[in-house]
């Protein structure tokens, strides 16, 4: 997988253009490997403009699993209480699987969730030890949010 096929993609997504990424996404003309990864930020662009019913309705029960977790991401998102109850026991019973710690994505939504869910030791062992980019901003916001600005510097 070709880091550049994804970059508009990415790119706009990381700047808050979410329909431009939606539009990248849907017009990038990427590998088979990066089609997944592609439909990743497209539906997390349409979470972040709070369109969940898209991901919801298009995202099926045999969608790969980095799909599946931003599925559960727009469940939780969009939901009452209840949902993000569901949708917490959903992802404990993703994370409890081997197979977890080799879907970036999933730890990613997972780590995402949790750090609504102000569950900041769970969100930090799903991603402390990623490389990724987004995932290291990640771990330096929670650890803003836990009032630890000593080691988000160093995590910078």
């Amino acid at each position: 997988m070709s880091e550049d096929e994804l970059w508009s993609v990415r790119n706009a997504f990381f700047l808050g253009c979410h329909q431009q990424a939606i539009s990248e996404a849907l017009g990038a003309s990427v590998s088979d490997d990066s089609r997944t990864l592609c439909t990743f930020y497209m539906y997390r662009a349409y979470i972040e403009q709070a369109q969940y019913r898209i991901v919801l309705d298009e995202v099926g029960n045999d969608a790969p699993l980095p799909l599946q977790a931003v599925k559960l991401l727009a469940s939780y998102s969009s939901g009452g209480r209840d949902a993000k109850e569901m949708a917490l026991v959903q992802l404990k019973e993703w994370l409890s699987s081997p197979r977890a710690a080799a879907e970036p994505q999933l730890l990613l939504i997972a780590a995402l969730i949790y750090s609504h869910e102000a569950d900041y030791k769970e969100a930090l062992k799903c991603v402390h030890q990623s490389t990724d980019l987004e995932t290291m901003s990640l771990v330096a916001h929670i650890y803003l949010a836990m009032s630890r600005v000593d080691l988000a510097r160093k995590q910078l």
